[in-house]
């Protein structure tokens, strides 16, 4: 009869750890679940921000913009270029977004000349 109690003891506690497992395990779902809800949340609001204060430039010349005459600024594309580039009797231009170091030495170089800005459509 006392075999017969401790195996049913047994039992019970195995249950029983069965189930604080399970509910460890649920909560922590619910947990990340919370914090995943947060970290979208999150993002959203930044995307939202950032585009609502991207830069936008012309796009003119020899450059190709896929959205037409104006483009929005991504990355590291954080000003507006316009750069005159000679070539012999050669002389092309472009208007865009560029990084601010290409920009700069583009616009110093002895084969090319123009300015960086970082205004809307200051190009």
């Amino acid at each position: 009869m006392l075999e017969g109690y401790v195996q049913i003891k047994r039992k019970l506690a195995a249950q029983i750890r069965r189930i604080n497992n399970a509910v460890w395990q649920y909560k922590i779902c619910v947990q990340t679940g919370e914090n995943m809800k947060t970290v979208i949340r999150a993002l959203l609001v930044l995307v939202v921000v950032s585009q609502g204060e991207a830069l936008r430039c012309r796009c003119e010349g020899s450059k190709i913009c896929s959205s037409g005459r104006i483009e929005t600024c991504h990355g590291f594309k954080q000003v507006c270029g316009s750069i005159v580039t000679r070539a012999g009797p050669h002389v092309s231009f472009f208007k865009s977004c560029m990084s601010a170091d290409s920009c700069r030495q583009m616009s110093h170089s002895q084969v090319s000349s123009g300015y960086c800005c970082s205004q809307d459509l200051c190009n």
